[in-house]
């Protein structure tokens, strides 16, 4: 039951941002501007993306390595597959799936696999929020986005100081929280502690100073070619602006889909891409063209490469959705 209304909730949230999106605009204008967009930058996004996906591969690689040396062809398609079930699958499974691959296929163990993906998360943000203040603090921003950046700096270096706590004062940080979160009840808060143990697992992975540098480095790579993706995409339209703009249509972008939304994100990347733009006075209609173009460009790269790295595996959607019901590192203290 609250599965289900998970998902309604969730529908309804990309339905709402979806309208917002389509708010101001002109179906005609944004058809014209479609049909006039040069795809020549628009097959050099899905190839950039594609370079950005390869980078997210050797950067997981590199984090699971203290566990195994894997291939990297390996890592490559658990990798796509998981981007292709958040794509087109409910609920962000996607995450999970990979883990659940990668530990049967590498023969390691899941929770720990899954441990590195939250780690991955966790250096994406720090990346982005680096990008966020180099923004602020050297560019021309809009005034109220100078603020909302302020507040994103402010709140992700407090978690910093939150994360060397828990890795260093573990024991310490579970005795402090465990009666706070008895509130939610016994079985929400064995949830809880379980996630925050798969992820203080994944921070003990970064104790080896030299996998941690690479990772950061292929971090920054991945972000920083992502953000010349959207810069590059400007010029399938009239949209022109400097890099920098590009960078902060990213950062709104990412930071906006975090928010939960049916699957493939409907709904909120339209908005988010759109707004980004919006805040270089884009015309709303060339906006959302632009957020569309993007969104194909994610889109199909990910579905298409995701379902070839199925077929070498002998997988499908079947198989997927039976190993991530019957593996939910969340769902419970099991250890594999």
């Amino acid at each position: 039951m609250k599965k289900k209304l998970g998902l309604i909730l969730s529908f309804f949230i990309s339905m709402i941002f979806l309208l917002l999106a389509l708010k101001k605009v002109n179906a005609k204008e944004i058809t014209e501007s479609l049909l006039n967009a040069n795809l020549l930058y628009f097959f050099l996004a899905i190839f950039i993306t594609l370079i950005a996906f390869l980078l997210r591969a050797i950067r997981w690689r590199i984090l699971l390595n203290p566990l195994k040396k894997l291939p990297l062809s390996m890592v490559f398609n658990a990798t796509m597959i998981g981007f292709m079930c958040n794509y087109t699958l409910p609920a962000r499974v996607g995450e999970v799936i990979r883990a659940y691959l990668i530990g049967a296929r590498g023969n390691i163990s899941k929770s720990t696999a899954f441990a590195t993906i939250i780690v991955e998360r966790v250096m994406d943000v720090f990346i982005l929020t680096l990008f966020t203040a180099i923004l602020l603090i050297f560019f021309p921003v809009p005034g109220y986005f100078k603020k909302i950046g302020a507040v994103i700096v402010l709140l992700n270096t407090l978690i910093f100081i939150l994360l060397v706590v828990m890795d260093k004062k573990t024991a310490v940080f579970i005795r402090i929280i465990e009666k706070p979160l008895s509130i939610f009840g016994e079985k929400i808060k064995e949830k809880i502690k379980t996630f925050l143990f798969a992820f203080i697992k994944g921070l003990k992975i970064l104790e080896n100073r030299s996998n941690f540098l690479l990772a950061a480095v292929f971090s920054l790579g991945i972000w920083s070619i992502t953000g010349l993706l959207f810069y590059v995409l400007f010029f399938s339209f009239p949209i022109r602006l400097p890099l920098h703009a590009a960078f902060l249509d990213m950062i709104v972008l990412t930071f906006g889909i975090m928010i939960p939304s049916t699957s493939g994100f409907i709904g909120t990347f339209q908005f988010f891409a759109k707004e980004g733009l919006m805040i270089f006075h884009v015309d709303p209609n060339i906006a959302l063209s632009y957020s569309i173009l993007l969104y194909a460009s994610q889109f199909l790269l990910v579905v298409v490469v995701g379902l070839v790295s199925l077929w070498l595996w002998g997988l499908d959607f079947k198989d997927l959705k039976t190993k991530a019901s019957s593996y939910n590192s969340l769902e419970n203290k099991q250890r594999d």
